[in-house]
């Protein structure tokens, strides 16, 4: 008779997950107070003190995180530092992860991101390309 091993069930809850999913239930919450209240109710910014840590944070971290992967590639394609070329590929990935965050850090500044696109296809600066051009026809 051969005995049919039995499957080890273990369980989900172990602690790295129970912290991770209170870390993002945290993170959830904050987000809907940040999007129904606005950025002052989860920073303590306002209108005396509109920027505080948090632009330094989320925009200028993203931002030296994915400049050293261009850095490293252009070092190594451009000015032809082949010693470099095994940490290229890590390099790019980190530098699109970084301005990853930032696009993402920019969703909670902006406040309103399904209004992101709009500057983009919806541009009011060739309305004012033509109305200055206009003006400068009628002044000749």
């Amino acid at each position: 008779m051969s005995q049919e091993p039995v499957p080890d069930h273990k369980s989900i809850f172990t602690p790295f997950n129970i912290i991770t999913g209170i870390i993002i239930l945290i993170g959830l919450i904050l987000t809907a107070l940040r999007f129904t209240g606005g950025l002052g109710a989860v920073t303590n910014l306002d209108d005396n003190n509109p920027w505080g840590i948090w632009i330094g944070f989320d925009l200028l971290c993203g931002v030296a995180l994915a400049a050293g992967g261009y850095v490293t590639s252009s070092a190594c394609y451009i000015f032809g530092l082949k010693r470099y070329h095994s940490a290229v590929r890590p390099a790019i990935l980190t530098a699109f992860l970084g301005y990853a965050l930032v696009v993402m850090a920019l969703h909670y500044d902006v406040g309103r991101p399904w209004r992101l696109p709009y500057p983009i296809f919806f541009s009011h600066g060739l309305k004012l390309c033509e109305a200055l051009k206009s003006m400068a026809k009628v002044h000749d």
